[in-house]
């Protein structure tokens, strides 16, 4: 067949004019080849790529388009496959089954991505229907495919438009959603709202306000967006309660924007909602405790002013109410021969609703040891009682299901500086656990209640007595007015007491407070002088002396120690009372604990004249758990009250098992014993030894030196560890002093503690311990190694004599020192560079020393190396002080006054290099001697 031939049987098959058969003229013809190039001109200019197909996946024809995409000419189309357009692997997995779906009569639509080599590779929209022409015999296939990759471009645009519109919308700390003007169907939901209100996105969006909220919820919301969208403007709530019935209904401040459409038809409304749940909830509490204080200027009021009958109970139901309770009851305390300590209920008030008092016998007669026993020390003691049913014990339990009490709340009432009873309030509502605010307002309220009963006891004694009067008054008339005199004499002298007392508490208070704040003070102010005497005296010791000079000057070092241990006894003491006595617990080994210990003690009692031995029983293990620098501290203070009042004989310490460690996971108790062959101490003052400021001699004529408070301090040490401490002895057979401490014992891979205190919490002992055996101090930085260069040191330190004494006790050390006053100065000279470790006092003008270490710690000092090491210096001496240090980035503490050596050795820590301290130019004996 010709291309003439197949072309004209193309065109027919294209146009659909085929001969109906012999009878068509020559005109049907004529017409029918003009609709078949009309039709081929339409598809060449519709811009869709046609093929036509026959029943073999044979192309008969294409339009010029197409022909064009693949790069080919029009007439080498026919004849060849499918598979040579579009390549024989797309052929099998996409066009042929949608072929042959048009060959069995179904017309199909898909889309693919296909290479062009004239446009490369596009997304088609391809069409396949059948057609029947005689030009192939039978029924043939048109393919028709369009060009979507615009489309589809657009539509991925769009898509990532959306997604990143939706992360901004999700990112924004406000709920906003959207519900259409008509039916309030919500169209958005963004990720806040689903925070806020509690309910995912899927399960709202589609729904109508009418399905999401309750009735009620609805219709004021859907008034709300009536009123926006007739006001054409944005409409603010600043407090609207909204619940999605999701259980977390808030209050939110919203915003309500009207959208319309271009005709100005309502279209939208936009909700921006902020939670104010929290914000209320703050002010409620902050209106509540206004109304407590309300409630407890009424009070005081209707009680203490007022004298009408019936105050109490008045005041009893408002208290209630404040209180949200259910029951509230008065119980007074007496006394019965048989049963002990009891209370008699004289008052109860019922919330409206509450089942109202009932006459039940245990309430007229509450035995204390049966019903409670374990409440009458507390009470007694002012503390409060509160829980729920399951908190107390089954006869209380069954007392408050009794009385439909789920949650308790008992108060003690004083009245003349005595116990006088309880208040009682139930909560019959809820099991709630009382709160802070609720206990300080009844127990206030407790107090007003215990300040009226302490009036009407005195009025009634008053009544009571008139009336004894009265009824006397015929027999003893002269004697009234002398007895109304003496009555109202003691009325005022039992005012005058209570005034007196009230006094006394405050003063008391304010002097307890003064006293730790002038101890603080006052060892601040003392150790800066001594940090003065101290060092000169060591560095004098440095000189060239001569032997009465040397005398003289270790008398002065040795007093300068004894004012400085009294002033850390002082100071300890202050830290007890406020509270501020850490114990804490790491492991240590017990023999590693006593050998620096007993190296210093030794050396002392050998210039006593004295034997100083330790034994440590074989059968305690050698790895304990506790707080070793307490236990020093204890073991200091009895050591050197033994070598204080041993003038001759010896001194052991027996470290030994007391108690084993129990089933119950108990830990075994260890007993350490120093004893001694001293002056010995009388039985009647065993006890009194360990009070504060007591002394086991007369202060007039005492012998032996000493304020009287390591004993004190160590009893408080062991009883906070959950031990005791005691004492044998007798006049002139020496003392054997006894404590006894629960320690565990250590498993094998056991590591002392991070943050486990290092020697010095423990002033007593820091002249005799070596920090370095404690495994306690911080570790070497490693600066440099020893390479004979000299160390380069800046002191930074605005007290002159503290500054001098620092300078020239560096100085001997054959330091390069360089001086700094305040934290200014010393960030400038570190960003100079140029110094190996920093001496850096806490307290400075301008910058403070902590304040500057952060600075540098943080790199704000250009130039300077932010991790020089820091050593702080401070005559603060409290735990807390040394841990802020260490917080503000210093590697290391001390405490002024400080010895030349402890000096020195922190240096070494910091630096990794080995210092001598100075001789005597002059002679073997230095300042290494004198240590």
């Amino acid at each position: 067949m010709d291309d003439a031939e197949h072309r004209n049987r193309t065109t027919e098959t294209l146009g659909g004019a085929q001969a109906d058969g012999p009878g068509e003229g020559a005109g049907s013809s004529a017409c029918g080849s003009e609709t078949a190039g009309w039709l081929r001109d339409a598809l060449d200019l519709s811009g869709a790529l046609c093929v036509l197909l026959g029943p073999d996946y044979t192309l008969l024809d294409c339009n010029e388009p197409c022909a064009a995409a693949f790069g080919l000419r029009r007439e080498d189309v026919p004849g060849r496959s499918l598979s040579f357009l579009v390549g024989s692997e797309l052929f099998a997995s996409a066009f042929r089954r949608h072929v042959d779906r048009a060959l069995a009569g179904e017309a199909s639509h898909f889309e693919l991505w296909l290479d062009l080599p004239a446009t490369g590779r596009r997304r088609l929209a391809v069409a396949c229907a059948p057609t029947d022409g005689p030009a192939y015999g039978g029924r043939g296939v048109i393919l028709a495919a369009r060009d979507t990759t615009t489309t589809e471009r657009l539509r991925q645009e769009l898509l990532q438009t959306r997604e990143f519109m939706t992360t901004i919308v999700d990112s924004v700390p406000v709920a906003l959603f959207t519900v259409t003007a008509g039916r309030g169907r919500v169209l958005f939901w963004n990720r806040p709202a689903e925070d806020l209100f509690g309910m995912r996105a899927q399960l709202v969006v589609g729904r109508t306000v009418a399905e999401i909220f309750s009735a009620e919820q609805a219709g004021a919301l859907r008034r709300l967006d009536g009123l926006a969208l007739e006001r054409r403007a944005p409409l603010v709530t600043e407090d609207e309660a909204i619940d999605c019935g999701a259980g977390r209904p808030v209050r939110a401040h919203t915003v309500r924007v009207p959208v319309y459409d271009a005709d100005g038809e309502p279209r939208l409304v936009l909700y921006m909602a902020s939670d104010r749940t929290e914000e209320r909830r703050w002010a409620l509490a902050r209106d509540r405790w206004g109304m407590l204080q309300q409630t407890l200027a009424l009070c005081a009021r209707d009680l203490l002013a007022g004298r009408e009958e019936g105050a109490l109970a008045t005041v009893l139901g408002r208290l209630l109410n404040a209180a949200g309770a259910g029951r509230v009851s008065v119980f007074e305390n007496f006394r019965d021969p048989v049963d002990g300590l009891c209370g008699r209920q004289l008052q109860e008030i019922s919330a409206h609703g509450c089942e109202p008092r009932q006459e039940v016998p245990l309430l007229r007669h509450a035995v204390y040891g049966v019903l409670a026993p374990d409440w009458e020390r507390p009470l007694a003691g002012g503390e409060v009682i509160s829980g729920l049913p399951e908190d107390f014990s089954p006869a209380v339990a069954e007392l408050m299901h009794a009385r439909s009490i789920r949650s308790l709340l008992v108060i003690p009432i004083n009245v003349l500086g005595r116990w006088w009873g309880v208040m009682a309030f139930g909560d019959t509502r809820t099991p709630r656990r009382w709160d802070r605010e609720d206990v300080l307002f009844l127990r206030t309220s407790a107090e007003i209640v215990g300040a009226h009963l302490e009036r009407t006891s005195v009025e009634r004694e008053l009544r009571a007595s008139h009336d004894g009067l009265e009824r006397r008054v015929r027999e003893r008339t002269a004697d009234l007015e002398r007895t109304n005199a003496l009555l109202g004499a003691e009325i005022r002298e039992r005012k005058a007491v209570a005034a007196a007392l009230t006094r006394a508490r405050d003063e008391a208070t304010a002097a307890s407070t003064a006293k730790d704040r002038f101890l603080a003070n006052m060892s601040h102010e003392l150790r800066t002088p001594l940090n003065g005497v101290l060092g000169m005296a060591q560095l004098m010791l440095t000189t060239r002396l001569t032997p009465e000079q040397r005398e003289m000057l270790q008398v002065c070092l040795q007093s300068t120690r004894g004012l400085l241990r009294i002033v850390n006894d002082l100071l300890q003491l202050s830290t007890i009372d406020q509270g501020l006595l850490e114990i804490r617990s790491c492991p240590f080994g017990l023999r590693r604990m006593l050998t620096p210990l007993l190296r210093g003690m030794t050396d002392e009692a050998a210039r006593r004249g004295l034997a100083l031995e330790c034994a440590v029983h074989p059968e305690l293990p050698d790895e304990l758990v506790g707080d070793a620098g307490r236990v020093q501290q204890v073991l200091v203070n009895l050591l050197t009250n033994a070598l204080k009042f041993t003038p001759k004989g010896r001194i052991d310490l027996l470290v030994e098992p007391h108690e084993p460690p129990s089933d119950d996971g108990t830990p075994g108790k260890v007993r350490f014993t120093v004893r001694d062959t001293g002056v010995g101490i009388a039985p009647e003052k065993h006890e009194a030894i360990f009070d504060r400021f007591s002394l086991g001699e007369d202060f007039m004529t005492k012998r032996y030196g000493g304020p009287g408070l390591g004993l004190a301090i160590s009893r408080e040490i062991v009883q906070r560890m959950g031990g005791r401490i005691w004492v044998d002895s007798a006049p002139g057979a020496g003392a054997a002093f006894h404590f006894v401490l629960p320690l565990l014992e250590a498993r094998r891979d056991a590591r002392p503690h991070p943050e486990a205190p290092a020697c010095a919490t423990c002033p007593a002992a820091s002249a005799l311990l070596d920090p370095a055996t404690c495994g306690t101090e911080p570790p070497p930085t490693g600066l440099r190694a020893s390479t004979g260069e000299p160390l380069r040191v800046l002191l930074v330190e605005d007290e002159p004599v503290s500054r001098l004494v620092a300078l020239r006790a560096l100085q001997s050390l054959g330091l390069e020192v360089g001086v700094a006053e305040n934290g200014d100065e010393a960030l400038q000279a570190l960003a100079r560079g140029g110094v190996d470790v920093v001496l850096m006092d806490m307290q400075m003008p301008r910058l403070n020393g902590e304040d500057a270490t952060r600075r540098l710690r943080s790199g704000q000092v250009r130039g300077a190396n932010r991790d020089v090491p820091v050593i702080g210096v401070s005559a603060f001496a409290q735990p807390r002080d040394r841990e802020r240090a260490l917080a503000a980035g210093m590697n290391d503490y001390l405490t002024k006054p400080y010895e030349i050596e402890t000096l020195v050795r922190a240096v070494e820590r910091q630096t990794g290099r080995n210092l001598r301290l100075p001789k005597e130019t002059g002679g073997p004996d230095g300042l290494e001697k004198a240590y």
